[in-house]
């Protein structure tokens, strides 16, 4: 089982937040929580549209699980937010800040996405650093959400190669409204870019395939450790591949090499093991590029998938942003420099390394600490070419690594 940091350092220190001496209150807050991951990682496109604002259960029930929190936190009238909550959460704020301040007074084209530029710079580092973090100082709020997480990714991968084979055999795709799609979105997967020739690209249920990659590239890493049988990771991978997006290949390669040299150990067995999966990743690689009428040249390809002109702002640098916010592109630091100008991308790189920070202040290597930054460094390099910033549910995974890192428990089997 897991164990806490020790000391009188959190909001828990007043006992978890479902005492198991509330009876009832115990399991339908455990219920909630269980809801909520589910929401989160299995079914993270379900919910409905106001206007064009897409409203999730998972984001709603992330929203409605942080104030339950902070509520029982404030029932016995004694708060205490941990130290290292705080150090975690503070290079956060001035990107929060100036992003905020940059769309006030340059204006944006796009209100939707305004919004949902305020949720992921401002909304869940609160949420998940100053809330989830210390709530995961409980041993048992934290297996409760890793035993969840980790049987989620794997039902998320299966639905996805289901729907993926039933495409290819039928050319027809399977949607289930307000759960795995979202309501408003009905009938739109064949309308989105997930072709590739005769293949649709696996999406699950997260509709697209590069944001699938992203997220469960994330937590990839954290769901090896959690999962003991080594077929149901090799099946989460092989649905990384089958998005057909090279820069999902690209990831699960760089996820694959920081897995075996700061993950695994270092024995003979895991390392053939290893190979041995990445030569049937790279078979399958060949394969689709056949079938999809490709060649390895379209690997690396000069314009960069189309991305090649978001290098142009390297040409023209401003020190402060000047055109009204229009979204994020896939190429993150390059539309963070367009967007914020040099300012703003420092700012935004003081936010995004936190969890590099809180890795780098502990002394505890834990197999959970390591994973959680391995998934946070996977990020880093797949943001690189399509970071998928503003969309959901990707973000999140982000900021739940990042908490994890935050809260600095150790364990000794996870998730179990």
């Amino acid at each position: 089982m897991m164990h806490s940091s020790g000391g009188d350092i959190s909001p828990n220190s007043t006992g978890p937040l479902f005492h198991p001496k509330r009876g009832k209150l115990i399991f339908l807050g455990r219920f909630w929580i269980v809801l909520t991951v589910i929401f989160m990682v299995l079914l993270p496109k379900g919910g409905i549209k106001v206007g064009s604002i897409p409203l999730t259960w998972g984001y709603l029930f992330l929203s409605l699980s942080a104030a339950l929190i902070v509520i029982f936190w404030l029932l016995p009238g004694k708060v205490r937010l941990p130290a290292r909550s705080l150090l975690g959460y503070l290079p956060t704020v001035p990107f929060a800040l100036f992003s905020s301040v940059s769309v006030l007074f340059v204006g944006t084209n796009s209100p939707g996405l305004t919004i949902a530029l305020f949720v992921v710079t401002t909304v869940f580092p609160v949420i998940f650093l100053l809330v989830v973090a210390p709530w995961f100082q409980d041993a048992g709020n934290l297996d409760l959400v890793l035993a969840t997480l980790r049987r989620c990714v794997f039902l998320a991968a299966v639905y996805g190669i289901f729907v993926f084979g039933f495409f290819t055999v039928t050319k027809k795709a399977v949607e289930v409204p307000y759960l795995t799609v979202n309501a408003a979105d009905q009938n739109s997967l064949l309308k989105k870019d997930n072709r590739r020739g005769e293949f649709q690209k696996l999406v699950s249920t997260y509709n697209n395939g590069n944001i699938y990659a992203v997220s469960i590239l994330m937590l990839l890493p954290l769901y090896c450790l959690l999962e003991k049988r080594v077929w149901r990771q090799w099946l989460v991978k092989a649905s990384i591949v089958l998005t057909l997006s090279r820069t999902a290949w690209f990831g699960l390669f760089i996820c694959e090499v920081l897995m075996l040299v700061f993950q695994q150990r270092k024995r003979p067995k895991t390392i053939v093991f290893t190979m041995f999966g990445m030569i049937f990743a790279a078979v399958l690689v060949v394969f689709f590029l056949n079938t999809m009428g490709r060649d390895v040249s379209w690997l690396a390809d000069s314009s960069l998938g189309g991305r090649q002109g978001q290098l142009s702002v390297l040409d023209d640098l401003r020190f402060l942003p000047y055109l009204p916010f229009d979204g994020i592109t896939e190429m993150l630091p390059m539309s963070i420099l367009q967007t914020f100008g040099v300012l703003g991308f420092l700012f935004f790189a003081m936010a995004m390394v936190s969890p590099l920070l809180g890795a780098l202040t502990t002394k505890d290597r834990s197999p959970l600490l390591v994973s959680a930054t391995l998934g946070c460094a996977g990020y880093y390099a797949v943001s690189l070419s399509d970071g998928a910033f503003l969309l959901i549910p990707v973000m999140a995974f982000f900021w739940f690594l990042a908490a994890l890192i935050w809260a600095r428990p150790s364990m000794e089997n996870p998730g179990s």
